[in-house]
């Protein structure tokens, strides 16, 4: 059977933080303005293919990085999601059986 997890008092903090958060579609809009930056700066490398080659070996990495820092807001925005989810279960749960 496994054991049961112990939070420490920073990540309780941290959960309460979470669960106190009423609207969570922002965390998944903070992720749009770096897929639209992500897409501007591959874009400008491939122009920069025609001036610069080296410019162009630079931004790509760049580009990549600023879509994953996007795809890991949209992640925090489903994760937020099933925490509340999860916690919603779990008072109908408490209710039911009081």
């Amino acid at each position: 059977m496994p054991e049961p997890v112990q939070l420490s008092e920073s990540e309780k903090a941290f959960l309460q933080r979470i669960l106190t958060m009423e609207n969570l579609d922002s965390q998944k809009r903070i992720a749009y303005p770096f897929w639209v930056l992500a897409g501007i700066t591959l874009l400008a490398s491939q122009l920069a293919l025609f001036w610069n080659p080296l410019l162009c070996i630079a931004l790509l990495p760049m580009a990549s990085a600023i879509l994953m820092i996007g795809m890991a807001r949209f992640g925090y925005y489903r994760l937020y999601r099933l925490i509340h989810h999860q916690k919603a279960v779990i008072d109908k749960a408490g209710h039911k059986s009081n």
